[in-house]
């Protein structure tokens, strides 16, 4: 199945990073031989106009998009725009946000068809492969019959170091440079602390995980060659 990734907008005020998430999930589905594009609405003006015309140019089958609490209502619009145009697309929506307000999300948003809980790698690429929802772990999604279904908890990936390279090529690099915005990698995920205004142990776990120093190491090269000054 054809696959594009949205990055949502948010205010500025937030300073524009590149979505790290997105680049890896593109990254992994990329790497398992499936067709993948994105689509930056935070360096790009979102419009209905410019999501038909993807649509209509690039035909998916498959929709995901990621979003935080902040700027949520504008990603679950954007996913309505892409039912609008094409009722037969799977509309995924990820990202802390809905990953604790599953049945919600699902409860408020006919248009979305699949909400995907924490981790996403691996989730994402069973949906792409059309594996049976009821066999996918990590997702909420909608029954045939209308009822809200929440499949188990998807197992924390220990090995961090399977995860295929970010597929940075597919991003905007040339307008976050000219924003001198940050090149953002993966070092590790997971964390010990409980601080209250973060949602980082509960997206990845208690357990911090590591990636090869090697290979963040050679991520850090491959960002400072692209133009970027400062790695985050």
């Amino acid at each position: 199945m054809r696959t594009l990734l949205i990055n949502p907008p948010y205010p500025f005020s937030e300073f524009p990073i590149i979505p790290v998430g997105l680049m890896y999930i593109s990254g992994m589905l990329e790497h398992s031989g499936k067709e993948v594009d994105v689509l930056d609405l935070l360096v790009s003006k979102y419009s209905k106009d410019k999501i038909k015309r993807k649509i209509e140019e690039y035909k998916p089958d498959v929709v995901g998009i990621t979003c935080v609490t902040m700027n949520y209502p504008g990603a679950s619009g954007i996913l309505k725009d892409c039912k609008s145009v094409n009722q037969k697309i799977i509309t995924v929506i990820g990202g802390p946000h809905v990953t604790f307000n599953a049945e919600e999300t699902l409860t408020e948003a006919p248009w979305i068809d699949i909400v995907v809980r924490r981790e996403g790698d691996f989730t994402m690429l069973d949906i792409v492969n059309g594996k049976k929802l009821a066999d996918i772990d990590g997702i909420a999604y909608r029954d045939k019959d209308g009822s809200i279904k929440l499949t188990k908890e998807r197992a924390l990936i220990e090995n961090l170091d399977e995860l295929p390279p970010p597929a940075r090529h597919l991003f905007p690099i040339s307008k976050y440079l000219a924003l001198d915005a940050h090149a953002s990698l993966l070092a590790g995920r997971g964390c010990p602390f409980n601080c209250i205004f973060c949602v980082g142990s509960k997206m990845g776990g208690r357990k911090a995980r590591y990636r090869n120093p090697k290979l963040v190491v050679d991520e850090i090269e491959e960002s400072l060659a692209l133009g970027f000054k400062e790695v985050n």
